[in-house]
């Protein structure tokens, strides 16, 4: 993952999208997402650490798990 001023930047991705898609933090916990791979109990979770990334390397009272 790459962070860039507008989010993150996945290296790979599996869910239908470009890999030059920035998501911003709303995105990644919220979707939408192709394959429902956001960072939600309910979903996939596989942006969870993109998350964490976007906050700093801090977990925040906001996230899912």
């Amino acid at each position: 993952m790459i962070k860039s001023p507008k989010g993150i930047i996945g290296k790979n991705t599996d869910d239908g999208e470009s890999y030059t898609v920035s998501k911003t933090r709303n995105v990644l916990l919220n979707g939408p997402s192709k394959n429902s791979y956001n960072c939600s109990k309910s979903a996939r979770g596989e942006w969870c650490a993109a998350v964490i990334m976007l906050d700093n390397w801090e977990i925040k009272d906001d996230y899912p798990w």
